[in-house]
């Protein structure tokens, strides 16, 4: 081929610089193919004149040291190609491995918020729930003092206390129709207590399921997180371990 002609003494003949050259050589080319009988024959490549007139012998090939040591250092060129192209592979993981981390912190983090948050609307839904449970065990008290009154009808000793805020007060028709009142009034009070009460208790559960889906999650997150911890301890210490071992 064009480019491979050389002489022994390692100058290139016939070497193509350009593309113009090639252009040059199919220009003058002929058409036909030539078998290999009619091809010239080979010429006797002539070393240098000497100055006493004689040819120079070829170039010694190089010591067999030298060739070793040429080649140690291409292997030791190549290996550390290798190694920095490792070394970057690591680095790159890494560098993703702590941003899926970083996330997994945010993600964590307003996951904690979060539960927090419901917790405490669970707490205070919890205190007002109890506090109605208290206020309509109160209120059915009271009903039920009022009813032991109503069906007592008989007058009540002098002196002894009423139903109504520990005032002493008779039985009377009056004081029959004042009770039965209150009576109307609590069991419309106890009734709007049980439906707040209710709602109460839904919301809590609501509340509460959140925070259970909420642990859950964070439980999930940790897991992740301990899994890209080890492994993110795995890579560091590979790539400690290719950064010292350069030759």
């Amino acid at each position: 081929g064009v480019n491979t002609w050389g002489s022994p003494v390692g100058e290139n003949l016939g070497f193509a610089i350009a593309s113009r050259h090639l252009q040059e050589l199919f220009e003058t080319a002929g058409e036909d193919y030539m078998p290999l009988a009619s091809l010239p024959a080979v010429r006797d490549h002539k070393l240098p004149a000497t100055p006493d007139g004689g040819r120079a012998e070829p170039s010694p090939p190089p010591p067999a040291s030298l060739t070793v040591a040429s080649e140690e250092g291409l292997s030791r060129a190549l290996r550390e190609i290798d190694r920095q192209a490792e070394l970057n592979r690591l680095n790159e993981k890494i560098a993703t491995l702590r941003k899926e981390l970083a996330v997994i912190e945010v993600e964590g983090a307003t996951l904690t918020a979060e539960r927090g948050e419901i917790m405490s609307k669970g707490a205070t839904a919890y205190a007002r729930g109890s506090q109605i449970a208290s206020r309509i065990a109160a209120a059915r008290v009271r009903v039920a003092a009022i009813d032991g009154a109503v069906q007592n009808r008989e007058l009540a000793i002098a002196g002894a206390p009423a139903f109504n805020d520990g005032e002493s007060a008779p039985f009377t028709a009056a004081g029959i129709e004042s009770l039965m009142q209150e009576r109307l009034l609590i069991i419309a009070l106890v009734n709007s207590l049980v439906r707040e009460g209710q709602q109460i208790e839904a919301l809590y559960a609501g509340f509460d399921l959140r925070a259970r889906n909420l642990l859950s999650q964070l439980r999930y997150k940790e897991r992740q997180r301990s899994i890209l911890r080890a492994e993110l301890r795995e890579l560091l210490a590979e790539y400690e371990a290719l950064a010292a071992s350069a030759d």
